[in-house]
C-alpha cells in the first residue's frame, strides 16, 4: 500500500505531522509512506522512522507568497501522479493553509490532525531523530563554550516567525544585560535567524551556527528555556527534548493560537514546567527567570502564570476570507468545529447564527453529497 502525507511548510506544522506520520504506520502497517515538504523544511525528517520517501518542492525565490506556490505545485504534481501509473492509495494533506481552513478552531495542532481520517491514539509529542553527527556538534558548541561552568544557561528562541510574540533579537538581548545588570549568574544562548549585531552582552552567545535540530540536543546542556510559540518551541517539548522551565512570552491579542499551555491541556499533556507571560516587557520576563531559580518553579508559576485568553477575534479573518469566495459551508465548519471545542462560549453560537449559517444554502456545493455531508455536520454542531 502506498500513502502520502501533504504537510509542506512551517517548521512547527510539519513537526505536529509528525504524530500522523507515527498514526498512519500504526492504522496500515507495512504501507510505504511518502511525505511531500517544501525543502526549507525537509532536514525536519532525517532519520524519522515512520517516513519511508520524502518528495521535496524547491523555490528558487522564497518570499511571503511561497506557502501559496509551493502548494500549488505539490497538489498539481501529485495530481498528475494520480492519473498515472503508479498512484497513491491514500492521502492525507494535515496543512491548514490554503485549501482546509475548515478544519480550524483557532489552534494548530488539533485542526492539523482533523486531516486525518481516524483516531490518534499514539503519543503526540512531535519526533526528531538526531544524527550522531548532530549530537557531536552540540556536544562540541558546549565545549567551546564551557557551558557546563555556567550558573544557568538560558536557550532563547528570540525571533517570533509564528507571529504570535513581540520578542525580537533586541528584547532578548535587554534580558541579558538585565541580567547582567543585577548580577545574576545566567548565559543566555540566541537562538535566531535574524542579525544578532556588535552588540551582544557578555553573557549571551549566538546560537545561530547551529541548525534548529542541533538546538534540540543544546538544550540538553541548558537548564532553562524561553521561546515564543513558534518553531522552537515545538523542537523544545518533543519527544527527544529535555524537559526545563519553559517560559513563553506570548501576545495576549493573538489570542491562543500559540498557546502550550492550553494546547498542552486540551490533549491532557502535563503544564507544570510552562509559565506563559502574556505582553511582557524585558524586565517582566528577567523577574520571571529570576524568580524560577530564587523561588522555585511552582512558586514562579503561581507569580507570573497569565494563561492567554482564549478570544475568537479570529473567527471574523477566517470567515471573511472564506466568505468573500462564496465558501459558506467552510467557514460554518471551522465555526462548528470551534463550537464543539468551546460549546460554554454563546458569542460562537449567536456569531454563526447571525452571519454564516443563513449563507449556507448559497454555496455552490450545498446540494453535492459532499457539500450536504458537511451541512449535516454543521447542523448537528449548532442544533
Amino acid at each position: 500500500m502506498k500513502v502520502a502525507l501533504v504537510q509542506l511548510d512551517a517548521n512547527g506544522d510539519c513537526l505536529y505531522a509528525t504524530t500522523l506520520a507515527r498514526q498512519i504506520k500504526q492504522d496500515y502497517p507495512g504501507c510505504h509512506l511518502t511525505w511531500w515538504i517544501s525543502s526549507r523544511c525537509r532536514n525536519l525528517l532525517t532519520g524519522n522512522p515512520y517516513v519511508d520517501e520524502v518528495v521535496s518542492v524547491d523555490l528558487s525565490d522564497w518570499t511571503n507568497a511561497s506557502r501559496d506556490i509551493i502548494w500549488n505545485l505539490a497538489t498539481r504534481e501529485i495530481g498528475r501522479r494520480q492519473t498515472g501509473p503508479d498512484p497513491y492509495d491514500r492521502i492525507w494533506t494535515p496543512q491548514v493553509y490554503p485549501d482546509n481552513f475548515r478544519r480550524f478552531d483557532g489552534t494548530v495542532r488539533p485542526s492539523m490532525f482533523r486531516g486525518y481520517d481516524r483516531p490518534i491514539t499514539v503519543p503526540i509529542d512531535p519526533i526528531i531523530a538526531l544524527t550522531p553527527e548532530e549530537e557531536s556538534r552540540a556536544a562540541e558548541y558546549a565545549v567551546e563554550h564551557n557551558l557546563s561552568a555556567k550558573g544557568r544557561v538560558v536557550l532563547f528562541e528570540c525571533s517570533s516567525n509564528s507571529r504570535q510574540s513581540h520578542v525580537t533579537p533586541e528584547y532578548a538581548k535587554e534580558v541579558a544585560r538585565l541580567s547582567a545588570a543585577a548580577q545574576e549568574d545566567i548565559f543566555f544562548l540566541l537562538s535566531t535567524m535574524q542579525p544578532l549585531g556588535d552588540d551582544l552582552p557578555a553573557n549571551a552567545l549566538s546560537a545561530a551556527s547551529l541548525t534548529m535540530r542541533e538546538n534540540l540536543a543544546l538544550l540538553d546542556h541548558c537548564t532553562d528555556f524561553i521561546g515564543c510559540g513558534s518553531g522552537l518551541t515545538v523542537v523544545a517539548t518533543c519527544d527527544r527534548a529535555k524537559r526545563v522551565p519553559n517560559l513563553q512570552i506570548l501576545d495576549s491579542s493573538r489570542s491562543v493560537l500559540g498557546s502550550f499551555h492550553h494546547d498542552f491541556s486540551y490533549w491532557g499533556k502535563p503544564t507544570d514546567t510552562i509559565i506563559e507571560l502574556c505582553d511582557a516587557t524585558p524586565a517582566e520576563t528577567f523577574e520571571c527567570l529570576r524568580r524560577c531559580h530564587g523561588c522555585g518553579l511552582k512558586a514562579a508559576i503561581a507569580e507570573f502564570h497569565r494563561p492567554v485568553p482564549v478570544t475568537f477575534d479570529f473567527l471574523h479573518s477566517i470567515s471573511e476570507y472564506l466568505i468573500v469566495r462564496g465558501q459558506y459551508l467552510d467557514a460554518a465548519e471551522s465555526l462548528a468545529h470551534t463550537f464543539r471545542r468551546y460549546s460554554d462560549r454563546p458569542e460562537l453560537l449567536s456569531f454563526a447564527r447571525r452571519e454564516v449559517l443563513p449563507l449556507c444554502p448559497l454555496d455552490a456545493s450545498f446540494h453535492l453529497p459532499g457539500g450536504m455531508r458537511q451541512w449535516q455536520f454543521v447542523e448537528e454542531c449548532f442544533s
